[in-house]
């Protein structure tokens, strides 16, 4: 164990002065710790330090419990303080998450700009998500992914949808007829009052 390494380590990754103002950042706080020294003993063992995102990725997970217990709380007590904090903790995830995210890139960017694996970053930045990927509509004759497939099917709904009630020539035979109905079925229900 390369102990010089081990102590440049944890001077660098646990600060002096952590910020504590409850209960649950005391806890944080020693699992930060914890981690911290386990990532140093581990990085002394090896001959090159151990990648930093994946010592962020784990104070990233101990955040996100503290975020947890800080909204399960918050349901608890429906308390403002309780949301604040709550609040306060998501933000600090969010933050973390994006700095990783962010670190790794430069990583892997820098990484291939010196092994010349470029296009793997290419790929990476021009890669679609799966929520873009064409869906398809389902009609009479199964699944139908081309737009002019899609568009019959809308309009052959429609057109179904919204026929009218009863083909009339004019209005005025439709009026007829719905008078007609109507009487027809008055007299049926009430044959005594028209005799």
């Amino acid at each position: 164990m390369d102990w010089s390494s081990y102590r440049g380590y944890i001077s660098q990754s646990i600060s002096a002065n952590p910020l504590i103002t409850t209960k649950e950042d005391i806890d944080v706080g020693i699992k930060i710790i914890e981690n911290n020294l386990k990532a140093a003993k581990y990085a002394s063992l090896e001959k090159e330090p151990i990648q930093s995102y994946l010592h962020q990725n784990s104070n990233l997970s101990l955040l996100r419990m503290a975020k947890q217990r800080a909204r399960k709380r918050w349901q608890k007590t429906s308390s403002q303080i309780d949301k604040n904090v709550y609040n306060l903790m998501k933000n600090r995830v969010h933050k973390m998450a994006l700095e990783i995210k962010v670190s790794k890139f430069e990583k892997d960017v820098a990484d291939a700009g010196q092994s010349n694996k470029i296009w793997t970053i290419t790929k990476r930045l021009t890669k679609h998500d799966s929520y873009s990927k064409n869906q398809p509509l389902h009609g009479k004759d199964g699944p139908l992914y081309k737009s002019c497939e899609k568009a019959e099917l809308i309009a052959d709904c429609f057109e179904n949808q919204f026929k009218p009630a009863n083909e009339c020539d004019s209005l005025v035979e439709h009026y007829r007829n719905v008078v007609e109905t109507v009487s027809n079925s008055y007299y049926v229900r009430y044959p005594s009052t028209f005799v």
